[in-house]
């Protein structure tokens, strides 16, 4: 044999008889203390990066393959004992390219199982240094790195900054961390299931890096897209909303700007459908829930809202309030005759303006029972489309003028304005003013939208003699009241009759009310 021959021999051998060592030596070199090695390893990343003392209950370490099993896992932040711990986690599974030895410790694939993650609050007052989103410039000591960690399935529960209220609560369907790093933002997407209204949110973008001190203050940004919301689970509505859009800030103030449509849209107190189109700026705190909106812009069929206020909610109360200040200046009295009232064709037509605070308080009662409002509106050139009902106005105008047969007069334009403010479902009106040429109607009441039942007393103001609103023997016998309802006001003189408005919204009642004509006093 040559010597060359030998060498190769020799090196073949040698590496047959080094696997057969590695081999027999591997339950050796995956000993105790190399799981005592891990155990330590994930006490020290849990100390220096998430200000956590961790517990695990077995650690178990393969050579080959190269693997890494840990079970009953707890992460407890800074020994709290007034709070869950921020991480309990049924069992980790590491696999796949692992360099257990290695500086930083690296993971081809991390798989974690029953992840509940529990967000504490904070005990002390935001500082700048807490809220330093560069964190990587504090941190020091253990870290880790991985190329992907599937955490599916995993429980998210985030404490409120403000005590006695509850937790969200959010089930993370799927939730997937791509070039982990400890020291750098890390790329997520997720899926979860949003309580109320039910639907399913997908979320993808950069999280971290992790504030150890503050985990509420870890810095996120990315985008969203919300699907198949129902909002029939909240009573007097219904509706399935999409909405998507950008965030950014940390969990305690995510700043979101974004966009929603409800399709068939309605108020099921009416059941008329209609496309709601929003798109709104946002401040959300991620603890409780609580937004701010600076401001949200809605539109509807020819109509466009635009409100601030602040979805919030209170100790001791389940749910969200809602309170608003409404602005309207591009809006059309039909469209909201159509969303708020039954049947297909609305009363009226015409511009509107109005202004009103909206407050929609927490309780499981429907929309339209707990909604409050307390505003002005104004419509100019109203006409009302029921021809019967237009008539009557055009009657009106005539006799206020003085020509009840004059039927130039016709199809005439009315003005409307007054005070309003809804309760329980009932829409209160003060000093609701009602003019056309020739005649005003001031009056106030109440109107039910559930009953449509009209409750209304004012007066009727004409600018002719009560004799002048009709003709032949009756402006003859009329003459003699003349007097008994002629009263000066704003410098002229006209005819002023108390009247009352009762019946239905489909069969209303006008009618003169007499006992004050008579106890009415100059």
């Amino acid at each position: 044999m040559s010597k060359r021959s030998r060498v190769v021999v020799w090196i073949v051998g040698g590496a047959v008889l080094a696997v057969f060592a590695f081999v027999l030596l591997a339950p050796v070199l995956a000993g105790p203390w190399v799981d005592e090695y891990a155990r330590r390893k994930i006490s020290e990343l849990g100390r220096d990066r998430f200000s956590s003392t961790v517990t695990v209950e077995n650690v178990r370490v393969s050579i080959l393959p190269p693997s890494a099993t840990l079970t009953g896992v707890v992460f407890t932040h800074k020994d709290r004992s007034d709070v869950p711990p921020l991480f309990r986690i049924r069992q980790i599974d590491i696999s796949g390219d692992m360099r257990l030895f290695a500086p930083t410790p690296r993971a081809s694939t991390v798989r974690l199982h029953g992840l509940e993650i529990t967000v504490p609050r904070r005990k002390g007052p935001r500082s700048e240094k807490s809220g330093d989103s560069d964190s990587r410039k504090r941190y020091s000591g253990a870290s880790f790195a991985a190329a992907e960690i599937v955490a599916d399935g995993t429980k998210l529960q985030v404490l409120s900054k403000k005590p006695g209220r509850e937790p969200l609560t959010f089930d993370l369907r799927r939730l997937r961390l791509h070039d982990v790093s400890l020291k750098e933002p890390m790329r997520y997407d997720a899926q979860l299931t949003n309580p109320k209204p039910p639907g399913l949110i997908r979320s993808s973008g950069a999280f971290g890096p992790w504030n150890g001190d503050e985990p509420s203050l870890t810095p996120m940004q990315g985008e969203y897209l919300f699907t198949d919301a129902d909002l029939s689970d909240f009573k007097g509505i219904s509706g399935i909303l999409r909405s998507e859009g950008r965030f950014k800030g940390v969990l305690e103030e995510i700043v979101v700007d974004g966009a929603a449509e409800v399709p068939q849209f309605k108020l099921n107190i009416s059941d008329n459908p209609v496309h709601l189109r929003t798109q709104y700026h946002a401040i959300v705190d991620g603890t409780n829930g609580d937004t701010r909106l600076e401001p949200v812009y809605a539109q509807f069929l020819h109509s466009k809202i635009v409100a601030e206020g602040a979805v919030e909610g209170e100790k001791g109360k389940k749910g969200k309030a809602v309170r608003l200040n409404v602005n309207v200046s591009e809006a059309r009295i039909e469209d909201m005759l159509t969303l708020a009232m039954r049947g297909k064709k609305p009363l009226l037509v015409g511009p509107i303006r109005f202004q009103t605070k909206f407050d929609l308080p927490q309780g499981d009662r429907d929309v339209v029972e707990k909604l409050m409002l307390d505003g002005r509106f104004s419509i100019d050139d109203g006409r009302f489309q029921k021809n019967k009902l237009q008539d009557k106005i055009d009657s009106l105008s005539r006799k206020g003028q003085g020509n009840p047969e004059d039927t130039v007069v016709d199809n005439v334009t009315s003005d409307l304005a007054g005070g309003f403010s809804l309760r329980d479902g009932f829409i209160r009106f003060q000093r609701l003013s009602f003019r056309v040429q020739g005649a005003e109607v001031a009056i106030d009441g109440n109107y039910g939208l559930r009953n449509e039942d009209l409750d209304f007393q004012g007066e009727l103001r004409l600018d002719a003699k009560v004799s002048e609103t009709t003709s032949g023997l009756k402006a003859l016998l009329l003459k003699a009241v003349d007097p008994l309802f002629t009263r000066k006001s704003k410098g002229k003189k006209q005819s002023v009759l108390p009247i009352k408005i009762s019946g239905t919204r489909s069969q209303p009642k006008f009618g003169l009310d007499i006992g004050k004509t008579l106890k009415r006093k100059d």
